[in-house]
């Protein structure tokens, strides 16, 4: 119980803290948290080692973006000591690279910059003992960021944040379903959904929400 009071007061200051950033601000605002968006306990109710924060691919970015300054004045409270901590300040470089990946036009500078920042944040994630065995192969892959910039441009131009919105058609598409061939009923519904657009005079294409 006192558990799980102290996640309520926790949602309730990050959404304080939410509902005070800047309608104007350069990233649209994170959704509301929820105690159920954060699981932080086992099946028997122990606090587990690596809590998740349950949130679509689009709401997790925007938290991300906005993270250091919804987080930094939570751990202000306990000390210098809290925000100096190596996993934090790997976390704020972490978000320092990918707000750059965000923008919808990056400069020959950013880009640059951004290569940089890629390497700080790695050689920092090297340092930690707790964060051993984690490194997979995206954290290589990464590393190409700042050159695919100049190949193709912003990655916002080329990511697949469309694809994951689709994801919601595809699961709805999927409920109708009696689940002894999942695959068929979504492809069903989805092309006789497109050909009921285009009969109507649309263009059939994919209807995904800006991010």
């Amino acid at each position: 119980m006192a558990f799980d009071l102290l996640i309520d007061l926790l949602c309730a200051q990050l959404n304080d803290a939410i509902d005070s950033l800047p309608r104007d601000g350069p990233w649209e605002k994170p959704s509301a948290i929820h105690p159920k968006d954060l699981k932080c306990l086992d099946l028997n109710r122990n606090v587990k080692k690596s809590a998740t924060l349950r949130l679509k691919a689009s709401e997790m970015m925007h938290f991300a973006l906005y993270s250091p300054q919804l987080i930094a004045p939570l751990l202000y409270r306990h000390g210098q000591v809290a925000l100096s901590h190596p996993m934090w300040k790997c976390w704020c470089k972490h978000v320092e690279y990918f707000s750059i990946m965000c923008q919808h036009r990056i400069t020959e500078t950013e880009r640059l910059r951004l290569g940089v920042l890629i390497l700080e944040h790695q050689s920092m994630m090297a340092a930690i003992p707790q964060y051993k065995g984690i490194i997979r192969p995206k954290h290589h892959f990464i590393e190409h960021a700042s050159f695919e910039i100049k190949r193709h441009g912003p990655h916002r131009g080329w990511w697949c944040f469309a694809y994951e919105g689709y994801n919601q058609v595809v699961k709805k598409a999927s409920r109708g379903s009696n689940f002894k061939n999942i695959t068929k009923r979504v492809a069903s519904k989805l092309a006789k959904r497109r050909a009921l657009k285009i009969a109507r005079g649309g263009r059939g294409s994919l209807q995904t929400r800006r991010v």
